[in-house]
């Protein structure tokens, strides 16, 4: 979904996370990306790792942002999109002959958090309102996340190429006061113009215009 983007390499461990850690590997500038797994639960490392690998791919950024909440949501629209993805995929093209009969497991792992998750009943910009003095305290609430990440997530799986927006997502500097207003406004105008649709519908969303 991120046609021509060049990684460094992505170090996996895991334990000590989940987490991507600010600070980059020498002299290849590698990322080191630590998940809070064990076993031969596969489910949950696709579902950590892509949270973490979003992070990556949207140029995360240390330092004070407020808004940070969106990023942490978008990232687990990442999370919910991969798996299911993985669950359809694999039913007919799985990495190994032998992992075909785990697609069934993926699917119903995304379907059980997907589940549990309440949302509002008079939409995400009333929502929103209610909620934004507590997601801009606390940018890692998941069960705020999901719901932010399950009315975008039928968007981006109806249109995949809005992922690629999400690279533009962090090309501006925040500061602990910027409102998430101007955030989603930057990064409508950081996006290149073929891209712009996905920025454009987040803020409709919201109630706002680019």
């Amino acid at each position: 979904r991120f046609p021509g983007r060049d990684l460094a390499p992505v170090e996996v461990r895991s334990k000590g996370g989940p987490i991507v850690w600010y600070k980059r590997g020498a002299p290849d500038g590698a990322y080191t990306v630590c998940l809070d797994v064990g076993g031969t639960f596969w489910s949950q490392y696709a579902y950590q790792f892509s949270h973490e690998l979003c992070h990556i791919l949207c140029r995360y950024r240390e330092g004070v942002n407020p808004n940070k909440w969106f990023e942490e949501a978008v990232c687990e629209m990442a999370s919910l999109y991969s798996v299911r993805e993985m669950g359809e995929t694999w039913k007919t093209r799985p990495p190994y002959p032998n992992w075909k009969n785990y697609a069934g497991a993926l699917t119903r792992y995304a379907q059980e958090l997907i589940d549990k998750t309440a949302l509002p009943e008079d939409g995400l910009e009333a929502w929103y309102k209610r909620e934004e003095d507590a997601l801009r305290a606390k940018a890692d609430g998941r069960e705020k996340n999901r719901v932010v990440a399950l009315h975008f997530l039928p968007l981006f799986e109806a249109h995949p190429a809005w992922w690629e927006s999400l690279a533009s997502l962090n090309r501006f500097p925040s500061s602990a006061e910027q409102p998430f207003e101007v955030y989603l406004r930057n990064w409508h105008r950081a996006t290149p113009a073929h891209l712009q649709e996905a920025p454009a519908a987040v803020l409709a969303a919201f109630g706002l215009a680019p």
